[in-house]
């Protein structure tokens, strides 16, 4: 950990790729975590993506590294059926119960502190509004973008 000022500190951080996160059907869906070294239990964010969770699209905007150096830990998730994910991809169908699943997961996990929060746009916008109906008490914020609500209207 580096600290750069009084009110802002940089951590070094590791990289856990190929994670098997394991839904209630038993489908294991691809996961990567970017967090601190040291330290912990810290805040998550999960973004759930069909966009594939290695590419440089996820890495734009608030990148997953700089999060990480800030002090959250990144979960990267390619959702169900898609790239490195098992089973079928069906838009919209499995997104409120595999966003539940994974938050559930994330919030078991030691280096996790209870509180997780998603963000992002489009298609993993709206895994945001589907995890939601979960009612997960670990799921403390959300922050879709350019995502709709209502996938009938």
């Amino acid at each position: 950990m580096v600290t750069t000022s009084a009110a802002r500190t940089v951590h070094k951080i590791k990289e856990l790729h190929d994670l098997e996160c394991p839904m209630r059907d038993g489908v294991k869906l691809a996961t990567d975590v970017y967090m601190p070294v040291e330290g912990g239990p810290f805040p998550t964010v999960l973004l759930r993506v069909p966009y594939d969770r290695a590419s440089d699209t996820i890495f734009s905007g608030p990148t997953v590294v700089g999060l990480a150096r800030q002090g959250y830990v990144v979960v990267t998730q390619d959702v169900r059926g898609r790239y490195d994910s098992e089973g079928q991809w069906y838009p919209f169908v499995n997104e409120a119960d595999d966003g539940h699943d994974a938050v559930e997961w994330i919030a078991k996990q030691p280096w996790c502190s209870g509180k997780i929060g998603m963000s992002g746009g489009s298609y993993y916008g709206l895994t945001q509004w589907q995890a939601s109906q979960g009612s997960s008490p670990h799921l403390v914020a959300t922050v879709p973008k350019v995502a709709y609500s209502n996938v009938y209207h």
